[in-house]
């Protein structure tokens, strides 16, 4: 019989469990009016006095009444209605008003007739308003960036409280949240500060840290920590820059050796590659294996040429084209072209583009004008001021001195 019982007994135990189960458990729908909403970015939630369920979002504040969405934004229509449509946060006050904190401002409702009028107040104009919090004694906090936490009284005059990190340096602070706990006490959440509490005395908000123990970074065991670290590090210091000066005096013998040799060969490679950039620029020719460039640069240079040659009449050819066609990034495009004829990408395609030009002024009766075109130069006379700069002579005194059709 007892086991009888025991078992009824279980079997209630469990049902008024998996009832309580049900109970508690939460079941989420999805909005259904959400094509009435402006944007599906919902940045706070708010249900009034009345009942209504208020939303802010990244496109204006809607007010859900059970049937309806109704949308207040500033819009084509009604550009002033919101000081920004970006709604951040939302609070009712006791005179039957919603503050409307904005990236831009704040904006008062009045919920007797549902007009909106920005809070002209010098402190949050133009600031981003982060968070609300209205205090037993009708007070209404604002968490703002930069201006850090404003307080209107119910008169609706504001002061700034100050945050003081230290007893010395009172700063504003960016605030981020501020809240209300039982006692009645305000906190304030800082970027970068953390939390503070408001001391009504000093009319500042006190870090935390101030409030209770010291933090973990100024303890006497953290400043031992410190003064090893520092020694440690001195001490590597001191055995690196030995071991540095040995390895110093051991190379001095092999440097004096070889540094006559060195300097020789130096010279001579910057001869050479002054020589092959003045050859380069100046020759109206273009032959890279009269040059006394390395294999793999003449392959480099040749390579480049040829790229240039193949969009001669393509005006719109610049750097970034040049690039890549070229496969190279343009920071090693222009450091290889720069090193080996001294100019810059833009300035050897405009090279190129004008060695064309002398040969065909030399052996053609085109206009010049015709012959611009033909290498890539839009205007005739920015081409002329470019050859004349570039061979010191202007094309057509250039084509009576060296053309073989006209002479």
């Amino acid at each position: 019989m007892k086991r009888y019982i025991s078992l009824i007994c279980c079997i209630i135990l469990s049902l008024s469990s998996i009832k309580a189960d049900k109970r508690n458990h939460l079941f989420f729908h999805h909005f259904p009016l959400e094509e009435q909403l402006p944007s599906n970015s919902i940045s706070r939630l708010h249900n009034d006095k009345e009942g209504y369920i208020w939303f802010g979002t990244k496109e204006g504040l809607c007010r859900f009444d059970g049937y309806r969405v109704e949308v207040f934004h500033s819009s084509a229509s009604n550009p002033d209605l919101l000081t920004n449509n970006s709604v951040q946060c939302i609070q009712e006050d006791n005179s039957n008003r919603l503050w409307i904190g904005t990236i831009e401002g704040i904006n008062i409702l009045n919920k007797r007739n549902y007009s909106i009028t920005p809070l002209d107040d010098s402190l949050v104009r133009y600031d981003r308003i982060n968070a609300f919090c209205l205090d037993r004694k009708n007070n209404m906090w604002v968490a703002t960036n930069p201006h850090g936490i404003i307080r209107f009284d119910a008169q609706g005059h504001s002061r700034q409280i100050l945050f003081k990190p230290s007893p010395e340096s009172p700063v504003a602070g960016d605030a981020t949240s501020i809240y209300e706990d039982r006692q009645g006490r305000i906190w304030g959440l800082f970027w970068n500060n953390g939390i503070a509490l408001y001391d009504a005395k000093s009319d500042t908000f006190q870090p935390l840290s101030l409030i209770g123990s010291p933090p973990f970074y100024k303890t006497w065991w953290a400043y031992l920590l410190y003064a090893l670290l520092l020694f440690v590090t001195g001490y590597f210091i001191y055995n690196r820059i030995e071991l540095r000066n040995k390895l110093k005096i051991s190379q001095i013998d092999t440097v004096l050796i070889n540094s006559k040799h060195d300097k020789a060969s130096d010279i001579q490679l910057i001869r050479r590659r002054e020589l092959n950039v003045e050859t380069f620029k100046k020759s109206k020719e273009i032959d890279v294996s009269s040059m006394q460039y390395s294999p793999l640069n003449e392959e480099f240079l040749t390579k480049s040429i040829a790229m240039v040659e193949a969009h001669i009449e393509d005006s719109a050819f610049d750097f970034d084209a040049f690039a890549n066609n070229m496969n190279s990034s343009k920071s090693t495009l222009y450091r290889k072209l720069k090193s080996l004829t001294g100019l810059a990408p833009y300035e050897f395609i405009r090279n190129i583009r004008l060695k064309h030009a002398c040969n065909l002024l030399v052996t053609s009766i085109s206009p010049i004008s015709e012959i611009a075109d033909t290498v890539g130069f839009t205007d005739p006379k920015y081409f002329s001021s470019c050859f004349k700069s570039e061979f010191g002579m202007t094309p057509r005194e250039y084509r009576e001195k060296f053309s073989t059709v006209l002479n």
